[in-house]
């Protein structure tokens, strides 16, 4: 993984740590100002800051991964399904967010493609009518051909048995 795109990891570790510092220098700091009748309660406290750190942790893991990573899994279905018109509105410098834009270019190209494609088909399938009407047409004409043939080759041997 190249170092430009490593801004995900940076972002939650930068987090993670800072939820644990902040947690551990709180204890001695607590234990410090705390009354001696309270001091009891200080692990139950750092247990619920710690905890309340692990939730924070959560809510931010799935704020910056998890709701851009739903978002990319629906615009990656929607284009499985050939709905290249759909744009993934995921707007960040990171991983997600180029992914997010290579899909979208994804999106566009393959909707040129199908679109040149398709105009390329209409323009097939004139070329054919096209054909189609040219062939009818020889076929008019050599069955014209044939009958003024046979007109002749009749005219022709008439003269004969008249001769």
């Amino acid at each position: 993984m190249s170092n430009s795109f490593k801004s995900v990891e940076k972002k939650y570790f930068a987090f993670s740590r800072t939820i644990r510092f902040v947690i551990t220098v709180l204890y001695p700091i607590m234990f410090l100002i705390a009354p001696i009748e309270y001091k009891f309660l200080l692990p139950f406290i750092w247990l619920l800051l710690f905890l309340g750190g692990e939730w924070l942790q959560e809510i931010y893991l799935h704020r910056i991964i998890v709701v851009p990573l739903g978002s990319i899994t629906d615009t990656a279905q929607k284009l499985a399904n050939l709905d290249f018109m759909t744009v993934c509105d995921i707007q960040s410098n990171d991983e997600l967010g180029s992914l997010s834009n290579s899909l979208n270019t994804l999106a566009s190209n393959l909707q040129n493609a199908l679109d040149e494609l398709n105009k390329a088909n209409k323009q097939l399938e004139k070329d054919v009518q096209h054909e189609r009407i040219l062939l009818e047409q020889r076929k008019e004409l050599m069955d014209a051909i044939l009958a003024a043939t046979e007109r002749m080759n009749y005219t022709i041997i008439s003269l004969l048995d008249l001769s």
